[in-house]
C-alpha cells in the first residue's frame, strides 16, 4: 500500500528538503514533491517515493532512513480519513504547511487517500482546460469551490469520487462523458499545440516571425509550440513573443532537399511527442492568425475528423496538387470531391488520428523510395488527400470556414477572397503573394490597427 493524501481544500501533502507542506495539484511537478503514506516493517509512516526516507516524528520531515513511530488510519466516512500518532492528528493548516499538533480531528485533520494512478488521473484533469458540452470557451477546474468532495467547472459541481470512476473509463482522458445525477456532460480536454518547419533562413524566418506574433497578439494561443529546424535553438528563440518563450520545443533535422522540407511536418506525428496534445495544428510559416483562435481551439476537440481547407479550384481525383497521382495508382470509391491544401492541417488528437498520419509518413517514405525523392507532386499534401480520404478522417469544414488566401499571385485566386482586416475569419494563408513577408505584415498590422 502506498497512498497519496488529499487535503481538504485539494492540496497535496508534499514535501521541500523533507519538510511538510501543501501544494496544489495542478503545481506537483513530480512524485519526487510528494509524501506518501506508506508501510515499513508493518508499521505506518509517510516517506518519499522511493520509500527511501521516512518521517522523523520528532523533527516532523521526511528523511530518516527508518522511521520511528507510526500512524494510525482513524475513519471518519464518505471515504474520508484522519492520521493520528499517539493523541496528536496530523493536521493540514491554513499556512500551505502540515503539522502535527492538533489533538482533535475536524476539517483540516480530515484527508482522502489515493493511489498512484488515481493521482496521475486527477492531476491530467486538474492540469488541463476544458470545454463543456458545446461551449466554445475553455474553463479551469474552480480550485477556489472545489474541495476533496466535489469538483467545480463551469457551474457543474461532480463528486470526486464519481469523477475518478468517469476519469478510469476514459483511458485517453481526450474526452469524458458523465451523469452528475440525470443530467449528461461532454468535457472535452483543451491542450493544444501548433507545429512549425522553418528550414533556412531570409524571407522564410521574417515569414515565421510575423506568423507567431500574429498566434500571440491576435489569435490570443495560449498552448505549446513545437518547431522542426535546421537552425539552432537561439534564432527560433529569437523569433518568439515572451507568452511562448517557455512553452516552445524545438526538433533539430537535417534537410538537404525538398521532401526534406516538407516530410518533416509527417514526421513528427510517427513519435510520442504529440500524445498529451488536444488538438494539434499544423502551419506553413505564411500563415497569419487573425483573430482569437480560442473558438476553433474548442470546435477542433470535439472534431471526429482532420481538417483543412477546401481548394475548390483542384479536384481530388484529377489534380496532382492534392493527391490524384496516388489515387490513380490505388482508386477507391469517393464522391467526385475537391482536394485540400495541407498548409493548415487540424488533427483533433493523437489518440484516434495518429495511425493514419503515422501511416502517411510511411507511405510518403516507401514511395519516394521507390519512385524518386522528386516523383510525387506537392509531396505530404498529396499523401494526406490520399490517405485521409481513404481512411476518411477528413471534414474540411472546420478550417475551410475560417481560412482565406492572401497575396494578388493568381488574380483569379485571389477574387475568391474578399480579404478585409474589419473582416477576419481566423487565418490567412499567403501562398498566394510573389513577396509574402511584405503582405502579411501590411495585413497583421492593419489588422491590429482594426482590432
Amino acid at each position: 500500500m502506498k497512498k497519496i493524501i488529499v487535503t481538504h481544500d485539494l492540496n497535496i501533502v508534499c514535501q521541500n528538503n523533507g519538510e511538510l507542506i501543501q501544494k496544489k495539484i495542478k503545481d506537483v511537478l513530480s512524485f519526487d514533491e510528494i509524501v506518501f503514506l506508506s508501510f515499513f516493517n508493518g508499521a505506518l509512516s509517510l516517506c518519499n517515493f522511493l520509500e527511501s526516507k521516512w518521517f522523523d516524528i520528532d523533527s516532523q520531515k521526511i528523511g530518516r532512513a527508518v522511521p520511528n513511530g507510526q500512524f494510525e488510519i482513524v475513519t471518519v466516512d464518505n471515504g474520508l480519513v484522519a492520521l493520528k500518532k499517539d493523541k496528536s492528528f496530523l493536521r493540514a493548516n491554513n499556512k500551505d504547511t502540515i503539522d502535527l499538533v492538533a489533538n482533535k480531528r475536524n476539517l483540516w485533520e480530515t484527508f482522502k487517500l489515493i493511489d498512484v494512478e488515481d493521482f496521475s488521473r486527477i492531476a491530467v484533469f486538474m492540469k488541463n482546460k476544458w470545454c463543456v458540452d458545446f461551449d466554445n470557451s475553455a474553463s479551469d477546474v474552480d480550485y477556489s469551490k472545489s474541495n476533496f468532495q466535489e469538483i467545480h467547472i463551469n457551474n457543474i459541481i461532480i463528486p470526486f469520487d464519481l469523477l475518478m470512476m468517469y476519469l478510469k473509463a476514459s483511458p485517453s482522458m481526450n474526452e469524458i462523458v458523465l451523469n452528475v445525477n440525470w443530467k449528461i456532460f461532454r468535457l472535452s480536454r483543451i491542450n493544444p499545440a501548433i507545429i512549425y518547419v522553418i528550414f533556412g533562413r531570409g524571407d522564410l524566418l521574417k515569414q515565421a516571425k510575423i506568423s507567431i506574433e500574429s498566434l500571440d497578439k491576435l489569435g490570443k494561443f495560449l498552448g505549446d509550440l513545437f518547431f522542426i529546424t535546421n537552425l539552432p535553438d537561439s534564432e527560433i528563440f529569437s523569433l518568439l513573443p515572451e507568452r511562448f518563450l517557455n512553452k516552445s520545443y524545438i526538433i533539430h533535422y537535417d534537410a538537404k532537399d525538398r521532401l526534406d522540407f516538407v516530410g518533416a511536418r509527417l514526421s513528427i506525428f510517427s513519435t510520442n511527442l504529440l500524445e498529451q496534445y488536444q488538438p494539434i495544428i499544423y502551419s506553413d510559416a505564411d500563415i497569419v492568425y487573425d483573430r482569437n483562435i480560442e473558438e476553433f481551439i474548442c470546435k477542433s476537440s470535439r472534431s471526429k475528423k482532420c481538417s483543412a481547407q477546401i481548394e475548390y479550384f483542384h479536384k481530388f481525383k484529377t489534380s496532382s496538387h492534392t493527391g490524384a497521382t496516388l489515387f490513380k495508382k490505388d482508386p477507391f470509391f469517393i464522391e467526385d470531391v475537391y482536394g485540400f491544401n495541407g498548409g493548415i492541417l487540424m488533427v483533433p488528437n493523437i489518440d484516434s488520428h495518429g495511425v493514419y498520419l503515422k501511416h502517411a509518413y510511411y507511405a510518403l517514405c516507401k514511395y519516394t523510395d521507390e519512385n524518386g525523392r522528386d516523383s510525387l507532386p506537392f509531396y505530404d499534401q498529396s499523401i494526406l488527400n490520399y490517405i485521409l480520404y481513404k481512411m476518411d478522417d477528413f471534414d474540411g469544414r472546420l478550417v475551410t470556414e475560417r481560412t482565406q488566401i492572401g497575396g494578388e499571385g493568381d488574380k483569379k485566386i485571389r477574387d475568391l477572397y474578399d480579404l478585409d482586416p474589419k473582416k477576419t475569419k481566423g487565418f490567412v494563408h499567403f501562398w498566394n503573394s510573389a513577396k509574402r513577408h511584405v503582405d502579411m505584415e501590411k495585413y497583421y498590422r492593419d489588422v491590429l490597427q482594426n482590432s
